[in-house]
């Protein structure tokens, strides 16, 4: 199955139609289903109920995108790689050998690190910092929206 990797930011874009919807869904196209880390799960809760304290969004509407996330997983859509301690080892060795200056949160290092643990040549995000840090993964980071 040909997957494209997307971390959690892309995926909110996805699921509530924000800005540049239309350019990610046109590039989905081109690829079967999108595969992520399990930890993007926890995120895109935690984005949604952001949504919801923030009144973009209702607990309604909540429940129903991840209605649809759940519906999407199931049938094969959205695919949540398990954390290994490969994932890990591969985040420590990176943080390692990064410049100082790299500005680099764990959860960004978790995606870019499951994307080249199983063989990902590129990543989808709108994260500038995890777009930045991507190449120290040997990862191209992709920006559809810019």
């Amino acid at each position: 199955m040909k997957y494209a990797y997307f971390d959690t930011s892309y995926i909110v874009k996805l699921y509530c139609l924000e800005a540049g919807v239309s350019k990610i869904q046109k590039e989905l196209e081109e690829y079967e289903a999108i595969a992520t880390s399990i930890h993007a799960h926890g995120e895109f809760v935690s984005s949604l109920h952001r949504k919801v304290r923030e009144k973009s969004a209702t607990r309604e509407q909540m429940k129903t995108v991840l209605h649809q996330f759940h519906q999407d997983k199931e049938r094969g859509l959205i695919y949540l790689y398990p954390s290994t301690p490969e994932i890990f080892q591969r985040i420590e060795s990176v943080y390692l050998q990064a410049p100082p200056e790299t500005f680099l949160r764990a959860a960004e290092a978790h995606h870019l690190a499951t994307a080249a643990e199983h063989g990902f040549s590129s990543i989808y995000s709108s994260d500038r910092h995890l777009l930045a840090a991507a190449p120290l993964f040997d990862l191209q980071g992709i920006d559809l929206i810019l």
